[in-house]
Formats: structure tokens, C-alpha cells, sequence
């Protein structure tokens, strides 16, 4: 018998469509990018970027172990979420800062 049963499924989603982006998209490089008609908030540690102000720009470090999502808060503000993956890092696994990538001697930039 297959998943479910050939039950729908209890939540069903809203249909975007195809190729239509409605909310802020994470880049490889961290920065934040905003699609058009979307409105641009201000996200604590990014800046908007001098040739595409659609972009956010982050404050602090790069690091290629370090994954980011965005949160979308209830008073509909975002906060930016950092997550370590190095393995020998103390903070692995756990939310960093810019300021804890700063120091870190397992950060890459690459």
C-alpha cells in the first residue's frame, strides 16, 4: 500500500505559479536577495548592495560551513538564522553569530 493510502494530504498549500518567486531567496555567497514587488525590510547584519539594492549584503565574515536561513517573525519582520557545520568547531550545529565566525580558526571562505 503506497503512502497515505490515497488520502489527501491534511495541509494543503497554496499554488505558486511556476517560476514565480514570492519571498526572499538565500545566494550561495549568504546575501539576501528580494524578488520584484516584494517589499524590501531591513534585516539586522545585511546592507543593501550599491548595484542591486534588491540584494542584502551581509556585515560580517563569509564562511562556507556556516548555512543561513531567514525567519519570518510574527510581526512580519525577518531575522537572519546562522547555523555552523564545521565538524571541529565548538558551535557546530548550533546558531552562531558574525561575530563568532570572526574568530573562528576553522572559518572558509571559499
Amino acid at each position: 500500500m503506497g503512502c497515505c493510502s490515497g488520502k489527501k494530504p491534511a495541509v494543503q498549500l497554496p499554488q505558486v505559479p511556476q517560476g514565480k518567486i514570492t519571498v526572499p531567496q538565500l545566494q550561495a555567497d549568504g546575501s539576501i536577495k528580494f524578488p520584484e514587488g516584494v517589499e524590501i525590510l531591513q534585516i539586522d547584519g545585511y546592507t543593501p548592495c550599491e548595484d542591486n539594492p534588491r540584494l542584502l549584503k551581509p556585515n560580517g565574515p563569509g564562511c562556507s560551513f556556516r548555512i543561513t536561513g531567514v525567519m519570518l517573525n510574527k510581526n512580519g519582520t525577518y531575522t537572519p538564522y546562522h547555523v555552523c557545520r564545521h565538524q571541529k568547531c565548538e558551535h557546530r550545529s548550533k546558531q552562531v553569530t558574525f561575530k563568532i565566525c570572526e574568530g573562528c580558526p576553522f572559518r572558509a571562505t571559499e
